[in-house]
């Protein structure tokens, strides 16, 4: 299950490395001084490519370190005049805004934003099945995506009230476990997802 968690956590930081204007994030490697470094901080496991490592801090330039040193400088000065919201509000023009400023009535949000929103979704997911439910790491790593599908559709609180299909799920119980899913209101209002996500429970393979 560690796997699942390092690639998540892995791809998320790549994600960020890529359109960062070089502001390098290192985060997802371990710094324990008894882990090679490029081993996952998660699991001390499973490797990330040393040479996909060694590529990208070895290229830092320094007008690549005076650009992030700018927008370090940059960033600093927006938050202190637009301030940070981490819920929708209405600015003084009127406009539904969030975080720093965004305008999400006239520039909305990006592909590339969306995404990086559903990759933290993702995660919070996963860390809310794993602090809920424990026993869901001892899961192969698709089924445990089938749950976080789920738990991101639904919310840790109705995860919480499928009791009779969690637990025949921790049995090992997965057909019962899909047809339970299958007979719920959820999968009534949900259609086709409630079918490949219970697939996916009763088979173990990606739908």
């Amino acid at each position: 299950m560690a796997l699942l968690e390092c690639f998540v956590t892995y791809v998320a930081m790549r994600y960020l490395n890529r359109r960062s204007s070089g502001i390098r994030n290192y985060s997802y490697l371990s710094t324990d001084t008894n882990t090679p470094s490029s081993m996952c901080k998660h699991c001390n496991q499973h490797r990330i490519s040393d040479e996909e490592v060694m590529w990208d801090m070895h290229n830092i330039t320094t007008e690549e370190q005076a650009e992030t040193n700018r927008m370090t400088q940059l960033i600093e000065q927006l938050k202190r005049h637009e301030g940070l919201k981490l819920e929708p509000y209405k600015c003084t023009a009127g406009k539904l805004t969030i975080g720093i400023g965004r305008n999400l009535e006239d520039v909305g949000i990006s592909e590339q934003e969306a995404e990086m929103l559903l990759l933290n979704d993702i995660e919070r997911a996963g860390r809310l099945l794993k602090d809920k439910f424990p026993w869901t790491m001892e899961l192969d790593e698709v089924r445990f995506a089938a749950l976080i599908n789920f738990t991101f559709n639904v919310g840790i609180g109705t995860v919480s009230k499928f009791v009779n299909a969690m637990a025949l799920l921790k049995a090992g119980n997965y057909d019962m476990a899909a047809d339970e899913f299958l007979q719920s209101r959820w999968a009534s209002q949900v259609g086709h997802r409630a079918l490949e996500v219970s697939e996916q429970i009763r088979t173990g393979e990606w739908q």
